[in-house]
């Protein structure tokens, strides 16, 4: 029994209790001992006041904390000075506790989450609407306002942020981390978004990845996309929202692809550059029916070399974000509802939650391509379409050319230079066999001395060399000689 001075107060939590004269041992004039009941019948019933059932504090027996009509609150204090709740507990008006089902392997805190779980389990919600319409859904964390609202049978979701997967139904495995990371997404699973607003319009496509705000936020059903960098991968090269190309890649701010199985590196004002040489796979183990190539000095001679500017038609895409109105409600069995009751507000047999809010999109503003925005140095190359001519002139396929509609992407031509290499190659070769053939037949048809070989043989008596025989047919057959022969010094030198 505790000893305790006069005038002494025990505190409530919202009432203090003045321990003079009470107590069950008055004829101490100096100390005097109290119970908790001797407390109990102190504290005043008004709201907030806490009452324990029961004599003595922890005295090794369970203690039931009584609400302020004297009934059971099922909260307890255990016979180690534990606070136990049979359910879920408010601090401060924050709800902690399981969450719908009861399911001990949850965690709970926030209003309404994990409100409607009914067998879930090893799911962690924290904020409000925070996995509010689970279902049976296994293994999935949520953290933020409404982050994963409308889940239901989905697993192994991680999400952090507000409306981070707000719609998502059945997709699993995917990471959203950013407000409104994902909120659209509604099958799609093995996501990672990382950024606000990434993969934000994303509904059934897989397997993507985004690092940065707003990459792939357009993004609907396509998938195995990676995009790095703030908006890459959000528009493509003629204007549109990228939407359903697959397997491409954008790395850096801005960058964008014209189809899918695409990889882009950087915007219109990026340079590439690199330590070593960019190689090219070239195994004879990976190539079939090898054979000499077909395109030499016929195909090169047509090829027409230009200088140009470039004035991509990009640059005239203006780009602007628009916003739109975006409505959701689903309903779930109300897990409180008395079939004993008529159907009311406050009984209704189904319970249906509306959800609005404003989604961002993008819209692109073409302006005339006047060639205002044009660059200012000039560049070397060749015009894709004047290679299809002469493609078809020639009856050939030329790999370095490439249409981008023919894979299901955008009206982009684009050439491949490296492919020029072993026509040129080629040319050079045929050059040099013709160039060969021509010393051969002036060697030949020498009218001068020859050695047993057939060989001509100069006036000191030693063989001739190409030049020689050559200055000594053009005397013979050009008055001219001395011109022609200062014009082959220089050319020796």
């Amino acid at each position: 029994m505790a000893i305790i001075p006069n005038d002494q107060q025990f505190h409530t939590m919202d009432a203090s209790v003045n321990t003079e004269n009470k107590g069950s041992a008055l004829s101490n004039a100096g100390r005097q001992a109290f119970t908790m009941q001797d407390i109990a019948d102190s504290v005043s019933s008004a709201e907030g006041a806490v009452q324990l059932s029961g004599n003595g504090l922890l005295d090794g027996t369970p203690k039931n904390i009584l609400d302020n009509a004297g009934n059971d609150s099922q909260i307890t204090i255990s016979d180690d000075g534990t606070l136990v709740a049979a359910g879920s507990i408010s601090v401060e008006g924050i709800n902690i506790g399981l969450g719908g089902g009861s399911v001990s392997t949850n965690i709970a805190i926030g209003l309404s989450a994990l409100e409607f779980n009914a067998a879930g389990d090893h799911n962690i919600a924290i904020g409000e609407g925070t996995l509010e319409f689970i279902g049976g859904g296994d293994d999935n964390v949520a953290i933020g306002y409404n982050s994963q609202l409308f889940s239901d049978e989905s697993i192994q979701n991680i999400s952090i942020g507000t409306d981070t997967l707000l719609f998502n139904d059945t997709g699993g495995g995917n990471v959203a981390i950013g407000n409104s990371a994902m909120s659209s997404n509604d099958a799609g699973g093995s996501n990672i978004a990382i950024g606000k607003d990434s993969l934000r319009s994303n509904i059934s496509g897989n397997g993507n990845n985004a690092l940065g705000r707003d990459t792939l936020s357009n993004n609907t059903t396509g998938e195995d996309n990676t995009a790095l960098g703030a908006e890459s991968l959000v528009t493509t090269h003629a204007g549109g929202n990228q939407t359903t190309f697959s397997n491409t890649t954008g790395v850096g701010a801005n960058s964008k692809v014209s189809g899918s199985d695409q990889v882009q590196l950087g915007d219109l004002s990026t340079s590439t550059y690199a330590w070593g040489a960019v190689q090219d796979r070239s195994d004879e183990r990976d190539k079939a029916e090898i054979k000499p190539t077909e395109l030499g000095l016929n195909f090169i001679n047509k090829i027409n070399p230009v200088q140009f500017k470039w004035d991509y038609r990009e640059k005239y895409n203006d780009i602007r974000t628009v916003e739109r109105e975006e409505v959701k409600s689903k309903s779930k069995p109300n897990p409180k509802y008395d079939p004993k009751k008529p159907i009311s507000d406050k009984n209704p047999e189904m319970f249906t939650k509306s959800f609005s809010r404003m989604v961002k999109s993008t819209e692109v503003v073409k302006a005339p391509k006047d060639g205002s925005r044009a660059g200012s140095r000039f560049h070397q190359g060749v015009i894709a379409q004047q290679v299809k001519s002469v493609m078809d002139e020639m009856g050939v396929d030329f790999a370095g050319f490439q249409d981008h509609k023919m894979n299901g992407g955008e009206d982009v031509l684009s050439i491949g230079y490296t492919e020029f290499i072993a026509p040129l190659i080629s040319a050079v070769q045929e050059l040099s066999r013709d160039n060969n053939s021509l010393k051969d037949a002036i060697m030949k048809f020498h009218d001068g001395p020859k050695d047993p070989k057939g060989e001509p043989i100069g006036p000191k008596g030693g063989p001739m060399s190409f030049e020689d025989v050559l200055r000594d047919h053009l005397r013979k057959s050009d008055t001219r000689f001395e011109e022609l022969e200062e014009r082959m010094n220089k050319l020796s030198k």
